[in-house]
């Protein structure tokens, strides 16, 4: 629902959803006060649906039909996605209610992985401290993975090796996941750390 609110003359980012919390990290001529009676305008007209469609967000909240029609509709719950944690789909560093806790800072080096619309992945500092929201023997995790595939292998770029120090908050190479990373990648032990490279064979 990212697609919403399009200015057809730049290329902002543009949301499906809008409230006040959202446009906090916006600059000035986008953040609420200066948008709002324009959105109450295009309400009016028929552009925009003005209610309460997530809970936890206070105030008013805007979505086109479009969108509206989209959140509507049953959302796929097998794919497998990741964004950064400053994309401007990411919720990170939005005062909501029930999010603070869960998602990390909103940071460059910050990543999230969704597997539908739960969150499968969390990876802190470039990799260095990963939260997996699945066991070690999930069939799913090798997808959860793909993101680092992406970071050693893209054409523009890629990082030659990608160390991890802790996963759920315990060392890197203690854990049951070594074995997946080992079968994923190259994959090396190195003081209690997972260093992982691009296999070639």
């Amino acid at each position: 629902m990212q697609h919403a609110f399009v200015n057809k003359n730049s290329n902002r980012h543009c949301y499906g959803i809008l409230f006040r919390e959202l446009l906090l990290r916006e600059s000035p001529p986008f953040r609420w006060g200066e948008l709002f009676k324009a959105l109450r305008v295009m309400e009016l007209s028929g552009e925009i649906v003005g209610g309460y469609f997530f809970e936890g967000v206070h105030g008013l909240q805007f979505m086109s039909a479009a969108s509206l029609h989209s959140f509507q509709q049953s959302q796929p719950i097998d794919v497998v996605y990741w964004l950064s944690a400053v994309d401007p789909a990411s919720l990170c560093g939005v005062n909501i209610e029930g999010l603070k806790d869960g998602l990390p800072e909103r940071r460059l080096s910050n990543h999230l992985v969704y597997h539908g619309t739960q969150l499968a992945l969390l990876s802190r500092r470039q990799g260095k401290q990963l939260t997996i929201h699945a066991d070690a023997t999930n069939e799913n995790l090798p997808r959860f993975l793909q993101i680092f595939h992406r970071w050693l292998e893209r054409s523009a770029s890629p990082v030659r090796s990608i160390t991890i120090e802790t996963i759920n908050e315990a060392p890197a190479a203690e854990n049951p996941y070594l074995e997946v990373f080992k079968t994923e990648f190259d994959a090396t032990v190195d003081f209690g750390k997972i260093v992982i490279r691009k296999r070639y064979f």
